[in-house]
């Protein structure tokens, strides 16, 4: 019986850490493209925008003002599978950062966060981004 609930425990654990671990790097994914946006990666004379688009089991961090599907410079990340955003609440399901300023293109508030969702446990962490692009609330 000991051995149940400390192998349950472990587990319950674990769930945490998985939703804890991909928040972290969805966040430090988010603060990047951000920071090409107000620093002007690709080209210094003329900067771009940089964005993140969403899916239910991946997101694709892009550059320009809209996400294009096959676009070579794309990068894809997959979420474990027992990972999945329940909940994308940016318009078009996509979180485009502005060049130069950094701000949220075409922010709405209400429309301003994401769920990650451990579909195993179903343990989960939101982030709220205000329309200049700060992480405001991950919860």
């Amino acid at each position: 019986m000991l051995f149940g609930l400390v192998t349950f425990n472990l587990l319950k654990t674990q769930n945490k850490a998985d939703v804890s671990s991909g928040v972290q790097t969805l966040v430090s994914d988010m603060k990047t493209q951000q920071g090409k946006a107000m620093m002007g990666v690709a080209n210094q004379n003329n900067p771009s925008s940089y964005g993140i688009y969403f899916e239910n089991n991946k997101y694709t961090l892009f550059r320009g003002t809209t996400y294009v599907a096959g676009d070579p410079s794309n990068f894809v990340v997959i979420l474990s599978e027992n990972m999945e955003f329940s909940s994308i609440a940016f318009p078009n399901t996509t979180l485009a950062y502005l060049a130069g300023s950094g701000e949220v293109r075409d922010f709405t508030s209400g429309s301003d966060s994401l769920t990650l969702r451990n579909k195993s446990s179903g343990d989960q962490k939101t982030v709220t981004v205000n329309k200049y692009g700060v992480i405001t609330a991950v919860n």
